[in-house]
């Protein structure tokens, strides 16, 4: 009985941190990696502030077990953009297909956390 409870326990909080709903930087936790909902909320402020924000962005999905792959398209025309990217599950900064590093989370996180405060500031009364 104790092992249905301890696996029942176990099942329940792989499931809940994998689905959890990320609204906010301070939602993306690094400690059990990056889950799919983390990488798509960082693969969508990645392109919104740094790649031009206009276009959209091809499903996320796992590369090699390690990295979360997204491919933005661009423009009106909604062109495909000449690289993907990726997310490292652990360290959850946005990297090359080489491992290359091109913004760490940190840097990310305060750069959306900046937009936040702005954002949240704006809508005070």
């Amino acid at each position: 009985m104790k092992k249905l409870i301890l696996l029942s326990f176990f099942l329940y909080s792989c499931t809940t941190s994998l689905n959890r709903k990320v609204d906010s930087i301070q939602d993306v936790c690094l400690d059990d990696g990056i889950n799919l909902n983390e990488s798509s909320f960082l693969a969508w402020k990645y392109f919104r502030y740094y790649i031009n924000g206009c276009g959209t962005l091809d499903e996320i999905g796992l590369y090699k077990n390690k990295l979360w792959a997204f491919n933005p398209y661009v423009g009106i025309d909604g062109s495909d953009h000449r690289d993907t990217f990726f997310i490292d599950k652990v360290t959850g900064d946005i990297v090359t297909h080489t491992g290359k590093q091109i913004i760490s989370f940190l840097e990310l996180k305060e750069k959306i956390q900046k937009h936040e405060n702005l954002t949240s500031k704006s809508t005070e009364f």
